[in-house]
């Protein structure tokens, strides 16, 4: 999260299990959940809210239940400027330094040079197969089927 003039109040997870109306799988357990936790004040802080979402989920989280969707909300947003510290914080904490050099290493060398290991779980380890795709034939004119030397003539592809 880039430390700019707001900060969230609040981070919620949720997740939903395939759908009660679906015909196929009647047999699982379903369930749609948005468990939330307030902080105890607005913060910045990525590892603060990761440390929040895992919180949660760990609290919730069932083996026996097939996930659909899931996410993690970060809201209440409100104006740094508005936030009233407490008067007994530090002003600089070492989670703070150590999120705003984190961000101008990103600014410098590129986006997500340097992230948390839980915003990198499960990339790149699922790719949305293409081998079964049906064709295009109402927006892809190469996949229109080729009938014969007379629509390579109209049609170029």
């Amino acid at each position: 999260m880039h430390r700019n003039a707001e900060e969230p109040c609040a981070t919620r997870v949720w997740w939903r299990t395939p759908s009660v109306l679906s015909p196929f799988r009647r047999q699982d357990v379903q369930q749609h959940a948005y468990p939330c936790v307030g902080l105890p004040y607005p913060i910045s802080d990525t590892n603060t809210i990761i440390h929040c979402a895992r919180r949660l989920l760990n609290q919730s989280y069932r083996r026996d239940f097939l996930y659909k969707r899931t996410g993690v909300y970060v809201g209440e947003v409100v104006p740094k400027d508005a936030v009233t510290k407490d008067l007994f914080e530090e002003p600089e904490t070492e989670q703070q330094i150590i999120c705003e050099l984190m961000d101008s290493i990103n600014t410098r060398y590129g986006k997500n040079t340097l992230c948390f290991a839980a915003s990198k779980l499960g990339k790149d380890t699922w790719e949305m197969s293409r081998a079964r795709l049906s064709p295009g034939y109402i927006t892809c004119w190469k996949d229109l089927p080729r009938i014969g030397p007379l629509l390579e003539e109209i049609v170029p592809f």
